[in-house]
């Protein structure tokens, strides 16, 4: 029962997704004095994750450099050191993925726009 919920969810997303960014926001006509932007809305949104990339991104640096403090400062412990290289291994994996989707956003933003 949870699995359907879940798969109506994603497909309904999905539609909602595929309609905006088949319609941009430039095909209704708005009048110009209502504040709205005229960038068509996949523009918005190719933007809008290209930011919450950028920023998962500096998140994932900030928890490298945390987890490399924590290991200097473990002491010899070696829980310490264990939580820090587990950290170090979460941070770097952060940094692979926010960097995998800022490569894949971009390049299927080209592909489309090609």
């Amino acid at each position: 029962m949870k699995t359907k919920k879940i798969i109506i969810l994603a497909s309904m997303s999905l539609a909602i997704t595929s309609f905006l960014i088949a319609y941009p926001a430039g095909a209704i006509s708005t009048p110009s004095n209502t504040g709205l932007s005229e960038a068509k809305i996949s523009d918005i949104l190719s933007n809008l994750m290209t930011w919450l990339l950028g920023i998962a991104g500096i998140i994932a640096l900030i928890a490298f450099v945390i987890s490399g403090i924590q290991y200097l400062t473990a002491a010899g412990s070696d829980t310490q050191m264990e939580a820090a290289k587990r950290n170090l291994l979460y941070s770097i994996i952060g940094v692979i993925v926010a960097s995998a989707g800022m490569v894949i956003i971009k390049a299927i933003d080209t592909f489309l726009r090609g």
